[in-house]
């Protein structure tokens, strides 16, 4: 048998299943990234798969980063949120403190019943809590969120 014969048969089994995943079923992922500089600053970055219309998946990581050795890890404390939308209205969120310097991502973000995400935004904030008797006392620094709109 040819090999141009086998491919044909080969296309023709495959055909039928590829019909019966229904575009809904598909998944798609768009890539994500947003950094906050700073001493310590924080990167974060992986995909965002739409499952369906009111799923999002987050895979990724998040680590902070020393741009120079008199940097301290003490200086600040992150947090990363992702955030979905339906519009300009939230739909979900989901946030977490960076305390290590590195963190596996594995998040959903579910909408509500019949209410698609067609958005995710992605934004990073820095805590700082200065020393005592410093004005200010403390600080909050945010990245602006990044916004990912869904791909289909």
């Amino acid at each position: 048998m040819s090999v141009g014969r086998l491919l044909s048969i080969l296309a023709a089994a495959l055909l039928p299943v590829s019909v019966l995943v229904s575009p809904a079923q598909a998944r798609t992922a768009v890539p994500f990234h947003a950094a906050l500089s700073g001493c310590p600053g924080a990167i974060t970055e992986g995909t965002l798969e739409w499952v369906g219309d009111e799923v999002v998946k987050v895979e990724g990581n998040a680590a902070k980063y020393m741009p120079f050795p008199s940097c301290t890890r003490q200086s600040g404390l992150h947090s990363v949120a992702f955030r979905a939308y339906n519009g300009g209205t939230k739909t979900a969120e989901q946030a977490f403190w960076l305390l290590s310097d590195r963190l596996d991502v594995s998040l959903e973000l579910t909408a509500p019943q019949g209410t698609p995400i067609d958005g995710v935004t992605v934004q990073i904030c820095e805590f700082r809590v200065g020393l005592p008797g410093s004005i200010p006392p403390s600080s909050l620094l945010c990245l602006a969120p990044v916004r990912y709109q869904s791909p289909m």
